[in-house]
């Protein structure tokens, strides 16, 4: 391709580009259509609302599936759930009732969850190496659990950081 060509394939790119502009600035500062409902989620005991890793809904199209992350207190960020007996995986019922929970002693730091569409539930432990305990093996993996908190299968090696088939970064 001549340079001349490579000149008006950029400048026909940079074009088109520049139509999506202000299509993207009206989206990021459109309203948003949700509300926050104060008081939703009923937690069990008296138990606080720590942070939320993230939220899935569950393929029944009714329920909510949560990492919650066990301590509320805004100085452990990044180990949570080290030393604590709380379960981090809530699902909720349209009414915000706990229905079911596991995960307890498990995660550091969960972070993300997804629900494959069998209702399989998958969480991440995403906790820097600075907040692994020493000897502790959690940490750097996925967990597979069925949707009652029986676990299917792990990924990565818990504990480890690193390169390879069985570790994450």
């Amino acid at each position: 391709m001549s340079f001349r060509n490579q000149i008006v394939s950029v400048a026909a790119l940079l074009a088109l580009a520049s139509l999506f502009v202000p299509q993207q600035s009206v989206a990021q500062n459109s309203t948003n259509p949700y509300a926050i409902v104060e008081g939703w989620a009923k937690l069990p005991g008296g138990r606080v609302m720590g942070a939320v890793g993230k939220a899935k809904v569950d393929p029944d199209g009714r329920h909510i599936w949560a990492v919650i992350r066990c301590d509320a207190g805004p100085d452990r960020f990044g180990s949570e759930c080290v030393d604590s007996d709380l379960d981090p995986v809530l699902k909720f019922d349209p009414d915000g009732n706990v229905v079911e929970s596991f995960g307890s002693g498990m995660f550091i730091w969960p972070h993300g969850i997804d629900v494959d569409s069998d209702g399989n539930v998958w969480v991440t432990d995403a906790v820097s190496d600075n907040n692994i305990p020493a000897g502790d093996d959690r940490g750097h993996h996925v967990i597979k659990f069925s949707s009652t908190g029986e676990v299917l299968m792990t990924l990565g090696t818990p504990g480890e950081q690193g390169d390879g088939p069985n570790h994450f970064t």
